[in-house]
């Protein structure tokens, strides 16, 4: 029997006037921000965490001026402690769901400034020593402030002002408020940090990043001084270097590196932060390093000498700084220094060398949001296409064509039913159809199994495609001249022919060709992309394209320019802000363009505009834009001067310039899910099912129509198929819950992609993409479970919702913006959302509330600032992404976070306290020798990064501790999940069950690869077990990874949902055998080892 792959298609059609629709869509779309919005107001059905620790991660200490108290932060609240120690008051228990962090006391110890996100964002506030009486100091919401400090006469405050990741100044205010003055500008690359101030006021201390920008994130050496100590002398405003010298190539002057300064009381000395290079760490039984140690320089004489050893990992080699490199501490007035160490409060005796410990004890109660857990259910049957693409309705407007399933197919409008236009042994793919202007043909673009294209017409009756482009190329986005005679297309540098992908093309041309094929005539060469290249012809008989360009704040945007078409007299027409897809209509009237993942319409002059290039956005251009959609539109293009054609999920539109209105299909093209028909029994193998952490050793698994039917003692009487897998394991497929695909080829998806096939292979059976190109994953998504293309079933959150506005984005400035946001994404196929480092806790919350509403899960880019995770949890995020780069985690954060039910995907290949740990494991084995790397990674994505690297201690690396950070919050009662970040594709995600099983141990590990990233999608009931009813999703390995856990690289077989794949050439075993393909990216030659003699061509051959 055999796995059912025919496409069945059927219409529903829904014509809609929308002329009402629309003008509502243009006021949301430009309703001003709700500024109304509580942010310390928990949401939903509400949890609270409750319990009581002793330890805490990364507190600020500050001491009062009369050593009787002080103060620290705690899982986002402020707490007092009597300097003798015992219990902590939470200062900060009326907040509500605000995270409050950094406090630092006034002078006089009346009052104590700290940084509290309730006004919406991270701001400077101030609040009486008792806790009373709290206001706002700095308000302005486009910047994250953090670690305050008093001037001395304690009528200022200086503070750390971030307007974004990559930017910092010191700011001073008053105490009362206003707008501030800029002490210290921040450079790129060279941002001032945490400050801290001199008794008498007079120098401001604070830290400088001034390491040589090297490209690459994790290689950062702080002993080479890539960290730096300045002083601002507050009186003549001149910036002095206390500590400097950089290791150069041949310069060895570093000054060792120095930073989280603090001054003694007379102001003689300063204390700092130093690493020892060959000490470590140890954390249940974890060791890491290099160790950080607390030094004392006498600034009268210059020596340096070691006070404390050990204190807490510092953080001056984090890849995006900013925590500061180290918590608050206090050099006190009877020559003690008060830090935070080992989760502790510590006390050093600077003139003894002497250290005691403050006990404390602190209840912490934080009420959060409902968090969002919604199932999302995994079907067998059929599925309804989500995501046409490149629609556009035939001149007369009688019929519609459109791409989806690797196919082109055409219908009758209003009422016919979706048939493929090509006929059905026509093997390449097929993309980006367009009518000829009398509506007799539609020409359209390919891509074969070897990644190679060309350009295609067709009767638009059917028949047989007739090939205009007799060599193999890279053709995208035909368009017709107006007689009908030639079609323009953009062709590619031939990045393809190099066993690359299209959209690592340098350049593009736009070609035109006659229209019943021949020679090839250039009309201009564009550098870029290409993905804007989607040429119109104007009535002027002008070839109109656009081609990428800055003009937003994140340099998204096009130029959209003219030409004749002979290449001559190029005109720019206009410049389209956080755009990435214009299209000029025929009469040179109209521009219509994609911001936001919609479609907007503005006017430009027809004739031009002299000199002025008009700057065409949503908001603030030149002439006013309108928006046409507000939850969806893609590929705009003009049918004529009057009516304008786009898509969005399975809808058309049209909308009429003259009237106003748009009309609107909905299209319902129906495929079959490809789950194998019949029944394989895999026998005599060891089972880990992850049920329970049951485990069977010796036994079967029956798979039925896809799913498992037995477990254990089963009985193979009926079964298509046995497959004798004695001596072997079979475990769960795995879950990579952040696996970045889809980068290189422009929605032109070829059917065999290595990045799907490695995954599969590999034993990644199901994957999710956190942040992507929504046109090229949700229909790579359909062709997979159609079983046109091979590959784990993918899921994406669509574009990451980013701060501003962008292409595929929108600038949340309200809840309902949000919602246009989840709905848009919902329409696409989208299971979750994620908000990523939206600025402000109020977008943050509009983000998660809607999703919250509309019934989808959100996760978040974590963040290496745990007061942000500590407020993603309390505001109801399923999870989020990414390690906390503090280490160790302790009790109160790992309680926190398992008492929330969150889950942590942490990503331990990327990110950290210093290197990434996929350094760790390229130089443990050559990975670029390894022959199932070898055959599924194209050589320039394996062997620059693998075959020569940065080598250092085992120790500097920090998986180790961070995978005790997931051992301990999944023990607390939290989740993980497997996020392989697209590293290392393939291996990536077994590094990450490595790293884990360290801590953890193999079963945890384990239950995180597949069932823990179950539960974080909302799938556990269909898939991350092996469990009777569920999908059957099954690695079987040659070893058992609960004796040795990287037995899980030696994979035999991998199946999903019930087809059996051999795992190193992805054949297909059961229900037919098929070979995988071709595997064009394979370049055999640059894995040459062998040595030849200088004289080779002098030999004799």
């Amino acid at each position: 029997m055999t796995t059912t792959r025919q496409t069945i298609a059927t219409i529903a059609l829904a014509l809609v006037a929308a002329s009402a629709t629309q003008a509502q869509a243009r006021a949301q779309a430009q309703a001003p921000a709700d500024t109304g919005w509580d942010v310390t107001k928990p949401r939903g059905q509400t949890r609270t965490g409750d319990f009581t620790v002793s330890e805490g991660t990364w507190t600020s200490i500050d001491v009062a001026p009369d050593r009787q108290w002080l103060v620290f932060d705690l899982v986002g609240s402020i707490y007092k402690l009597p300097i003798a120690g015992g219990n902590a008051e939470n200062l900060t228990a009326s907040s509500g769901i605000a995270v409050n962090s950094h406090p630092r006391i006034s002078p006089d110890g009346k009052q104590i400034a700290f940084i509290s996100d309730r006004g919406g964002q991270a701001n400077l506030w101030v609040m009486d020593g008792d806790g009373q009486t709290p206001r706002a100091v700095a308000t302005d919401p486009s910047a994250v402030r953090r670690s305050p400090v008093w001037t001395a006469d304690g009528q200022y405050l200086i503070v750390v002002s971030s307007p974004n990741l990559f930017g910092r100044s010191l700011m001073m205010y008053h105490r009362n408020g206003g707008r501030g003055i800029e002490l210290v500008k921040g450079d790129p690359g060279r941002m001032p940090s945490r400050p801290v101030i001199s008794a008498d006021g007079r120098y401001l201390y604070y830290d400088v990043y001034t390491a040589r920008p090297t490209g690459v994130w994790g290689q950062d050496d702080v002993l080479k001084g890539a960290v730096q100590i300045h002083r601002y002398d507050l009186r003549p405003g001149e910036v002095r270097r206390i500590t400097a010298g950089e290791a150069g190539q041949q310069d060895r002057g570093t000054s060792g590196g120095a930073y989280a300064a603090e001054p003694s009381p007379d102001g003689r000395y300063l204390a700092f932060i130093r690493r020892v290079p060959g000490g470590t760490l140890e954390y249940k039984g974890q060791r890491f390093g290099p160790r950080s140690a607390l030094w004392i320089r006498d600034l009268q004489s210059g020596g340096e000498r070691l006070a404390m050893d050990p204190v807490e990992m510092d953080l001056a080699e984090e890849s995006i700084p900013v925590n500061g490199t180290y918590p608050g501490y206090r050099w006190t007035a009877d020559n003690r220094i008060v830090i935070h160490q080992g989760g502790k409060i510590r006390q050093l005796d600077v003139a003894t060398g002497g250290v005691s410990t403050i006990p404390f004890t602190a209840r912490v109660q934080r009420t959060m949001s409902e968090q969002i857990w919604v199932k999302n259910k995994l079907s067998d049957g059929a599925f309804d296409v989500r995501f046409i693409r490149w629609a556009s309705a035939s001149p007369d407007g009688k019929r519609l064509a459109f791409q989806a399933l690797g196919r082109i197919y055409l219908m009758d409008l209003p009422g016919g039913t979706p048939r493929r236009l090509t006929p059905s042994d026509f093997q390449p793919l097929e993309f980006q159809p367009a009518w000829s202007p009398d509506g007799q043909s539609i020409a359209f673009t390919t891509v074969d199994d070897t990644n190679r294209g060309g350009l295609w017409r067709i009767a638009a009756s059917g028949g047989a495609p007739e090939r205009l482009t007799p060599e193999p190329g890279e053709y995208l986005n035909p368009a017709w001249t107006l007689d009908g005679r030639e079609i323009i297309v953009a062709r590619g540098s031939g990045a393809t022919a190099r066993a690359s992908t299209l959209g690592r093309n340098p350049y593009f041309n736009l070609i035109r060709i006659p229209a019943h094929g021949g020679a090839e005539t250039s009309i201009v060469q564009v550098a870029g992309s290409g993905a804007q290249l989607r040429p119109t012809m104007g009535n002027d008989g002008r070839v109109y394209y656009a081609v990428s360009k800055g003009f937003g704040a994140d340099g998204s945007g096009v130029e959209v320019a003219s030409i004749r078409l002979d290449g001559t007299d190029r005109r720019v027409v206009a410049n389209v802000r956080h755009a990435d897809d214009a299209a000029v209509s025929p009469d040179g009237q109209w521009i219509a363009f994609k911001q936001g993942s919609n479609v907007y319409l503005a006017p430009i002059p027809p004739g031009g505009s002299g000199h002025q290039t008009p700057l065409i956005a949503k908001a603030g251009g030149t002439f006013t834009s309108k928006p046409l959609t507000t939850t969806g539109g893609l590929f705009p293009r003009w049918r004529n001067a009057t009516t304008l054609d786009y898509a969005s999920a399975d809808r058309f539109f049209a909308h009429n310039t003259g009237s106003g209105r748009t009309d609107t299909v909905t299209v319902k093209l129906t495929a079959n899910r490809a789950i194998a028909s019949g029944t394989v029994a895999l026998t005599g193998a060891r089972i880990v099912t992850l049920d329970k952490s049951r485990v069977i050793d010796r036994g079967t698994v029956v798979v039925r129509n896809g799913r498992i039917s037995c477990i254990g003692e089963c009985s193979t009487a009926g079964a298509d198929r046995v497959v004798d897998v004695a001596g072997k394991t079979i475990i769960p497929g795995w879950i990579d819950t952040h696996a970045h695909h889809h980068p290189g080829p422009l929605s032109m998806m070829p059917r065999q992609t290595f990045e799907s096939a490695i995954s599969r292979a590999s034993g990644v059976t199901t994957r999710s993409d956190p942040s992507t190109s929504s046109p090229a994953a949700f229909p790579t998504a359909e062709m997979i479970e159609a079983g046109v293309m091979i590959g784990p079933r993918v899921f994406s959150v669509s574009e990451a919702l980013t701060n501003g506005d962008s292409p595929g984005t929108n600038d949340v400035t309200s809840l309902q913006v949000a919602l246009n946001e989840i709905r848009r994404r919902q329409s696409w196929g989208a299971v979750m959302l994620k908000q990523y480092l939206q600025p402000t806790r109020r977008q943050r919350q509009w983000s998660v509330e809607a999703a919250r509403q509309l019934g989808m899960r959100a996760t978040a880019e974590g963040s290496a600032d745990v007061t942000h995770k500590i407020g993603m949890v309390m505001d109801g995020h399923t999870g989020g992404e990414h390690v906390t780069v503090h280490a160790p985690l302790y009790a109160d954060l790992t309680t926190f976070f398992g008492k929330s039910r969150y889950v942590y995907a942490h990503t331990p290949l990327v990110s950290g306290y210093g290197a990434w740990n996929e350094e760790y494991f390229w130089q443990e084995s050559p990975i670029w020798l390894d022959a199932k790397q070898q055959h599924w990674i194209p050589w320039r994505q394996l062997i620059p990064h693998t075959r020569r690297f940065i080598t250092r201690p085992v120790t500097d690396y920090s998986k180790d501790i961070m995978a005790q950070q997931i051992a301990d919050i999944v023990a607390a009662g939290g989740y993980s999940s497997v996020g392989s970040h697209g590293q290392q594709p393939g291996l990536g995600s077994h590094w990450d069950v490595w790293m884990l099983a360290k801590a953890a141990g193999a079963m945890t590990a384990l239950e995180v690869a597949s069932l823990h990233g179950a539960i974080f999608l909302g799938m556990e009931d269909d898939v991350g077990s092996i469990s009777v009813g569920k999908l059957g999703d099954l690695m079987v390995l040659d070893g058992n990874p609960l004796d040795d856990i990287r037995n899980t690289a030696g994979i035999r077989y991998v199946m999903k949902a019930g087809t059996l794949y051999d795992a190193m050439s992805l054949d297909e075993v059961w229900p037919t055998q098929r070979r995988y393909g071709d595997s064009y990216w394979v370049v055999p030659e640059m894995y040459r080892q062998d040595t030849k003699p200088v004289d080779t061509w002098d030999r004799p051959r």
